[in-house]
Order: structure tokens, then C-alpha cells, then sequence
């Protein structure tokens, strides 16, 4: 059973953070972003052993 899933570096989280909130003309700290992307790596990392977790996987 072969599971191809999107997993986003770093990075691209980073830029499409600043994205979403430019177009929002909202403006936050680098400190403020990288905490928000560091809440989406930790959804999606729940995200994803819930998903194993139900496939029998873990």
C-alpha cells in the first residue's frame, strides 16, 4: 500500500502565511508568523498520525 501525501516545507508554509495575511493588510512580527507556522506543522502532524492511526498503519 503506497500513501503519496502533500507535505509542505517549511518555507512554503512560511510564504503562504505572509500571503494570506498581505492580502488581509494584516501585518505581524517574524516572530508572530513563525509561530503560526510552527502551529501548522504540529496540526499537520496530528493530521497525519490520526490518519495512520485509522489506516492500521501505527
Amino acid at each position: 500500500m503506497r500513501i503519496l501525501l502533500f507535505w509542505p516545507k517549511r518555507l512554503h508554509l512560511h510564504e503562504m502565511v505572509l500571503a494570506l495575511l498581505n492580502e488581509s493588510d494584516l501585518f505581524l512580527s517574524e516572530e508572530a508568523v513563525e509561530q503560526i507556522v510552527d502551529q501548522v506543522k504540529c496540526m499537520q502532524i496530528k493530521y497525519y498520525l490520526q490518519f495512520f492511526y485509522f489506516l492500521g498503519i501505527f
